[in-house]
């Protein structure tokens, strides 16, 4: 009995083992091909960071650039020009602003005397007619 017994266990073993085996395969597998992906994704890694470097060199080099062409043409003065042509504008626009004040200031003044002379002629017209 302990043969037939050992028998089975052994073909038991067997399955098991076949099982495993295919696991142990699929998993052989799937590791080969997480090995090419993660190959596949460094290299393209790679190449991603020799452009980004390459990008990188030649954004310093035009910024650097810049920087030569502006203080070769004073650019620092440009601005302080500008900010005193800003300052002129302000007061330019106030000025115009307290034109258009005192422009209307005027008005009731001119209304007024507008007012007076049709009055005095009003007046003389009555007096010369019904004043005689």
């Amino acid at each position: 009995m302990k043969i037939e017994e050992l028998h089975k266990e052994v073909i038991e073993v067997g399955k098991i083992l076949a099982v495993l085996s295919a696991q142990v395969s699929f998993l052989d597998t799937t590791v080969r091909g997480l090995t090419e992906t993660a190959n596949t994704r460094s290299q393209e890694f790679a190449d991603f960071r020799a452009r980004f470097e390459g990008e990188l060199a030649s954004l310093k080099a035009a910024l650097d650039e810049l920087r030569r062409w502006a203080e070769k043409n004073s650019v620092s003065d440009l601005k302080s020009q500008f900010e005193v042509l800003k300052e002129k504008v302000v007061k330019l626009e106030a000025a115009f602003e307290k034109i258009g004040t005192r422009a209307w200031s005027v008005v009731p003044n001119v209304a007024g005397a507008i007012v007076n002379v049709l009055l005095a002629a009003l007046v003389a017209f009555v007096v010369s007619k019904y004043g005689k």
